[in-house]
């Protein structure tokens, strides 16, 4: 995990990870944190892009842990691609409404989905309201 700088989107996060051309369906790379959630908490939402390359096809998950350390998949492995010489930052967001006033943690995960290259995600303008 790297703050990105000199050439990417200055300010983001980068998830950088691989699976060694061995898929597994686990993350490679993450960022967390625990929130206590105002009463009237509805959603988490950041915008991801993936790498600025041909060929990047990056996988990202969101999850969130309760207080009882149940674990919730807030949004499955998705796919981004990428472009050459293009940051395509989207907008995702996850409905967390039924934990408005818990205490949580959120963890935004990267995936290499197989063998490749270009495997980074980045994260920005993270908000949870």
């Amino acid at each position: 995990v790297d703050w990105a700088g000199v050439g990417e989107p200055t300010g983001s996060l980068k998830l950088d990870g691989s699976d060694f051309g061995t898929a597994d369906a686990e993350p490679n790379a993450w960022i967390y944190r625990l929130f206590s959630l105002p009463a009237g908490a509805t959603v988490v939402r950041f915008d991801s892009s993936a790498h600025n390359r041909d060929g990047s096809d990056s996988e990202l998950r969101v999850r969130l842990v309760d207080d009882a350390q149940v674990e919730y998949t807030l949004i499955d492995w998705s796919v981004q691609t990428g472009a050459q010489d293009q940051f395509n930052f989207m907008e995702v967001s996850a409905d967390i409404s039924a934990w408005a006033g818990q205490s949580v943690t959120i963890y935004i995960e990267q995936g290499d989905n197989d063998v490749g290259i270009h495997e980074k995600r980045y994260i920005d303008n993270v908000i949870v309201r």
